[in-house]
């Protein structure tokens, strides 16, 4: 699963994917992004084990903006 952004300054970014009751199961920080940058996750959680098939929630915070968006994960 990715998503692109296009951040018009540099800005810390915190990707995070958790699961549908909220449990956070994997999370990448990165520092100061500035422009065109894709976010990448490979259906893995913290401790690098292959997740279920199921429904997750992609949280991105950039700056003060912040969005979520739901996917499904299919093995």
């Amino acid at each position: 699963m990715s998503l692109t952004l296009d951040l018009p300054q540099a800005e810390r970014v915190c990707f995070e994917i958790l699961d549908v009751a909220g449990r956070r199961v994997w999370t990448e920080i990165r520092a100061a992004v500035a422009g065109a940058t894709v976010l990448r996750w490979n259906g893995r959680d913290a401790q690098a084990c292959t997740l279920p098939s199921g429904v997750y929630l992609a949280r991105v915070q950039a700056g003060g903006a912040a969005f979520v968006r739901r996917v499904a994960m299919l093995r």
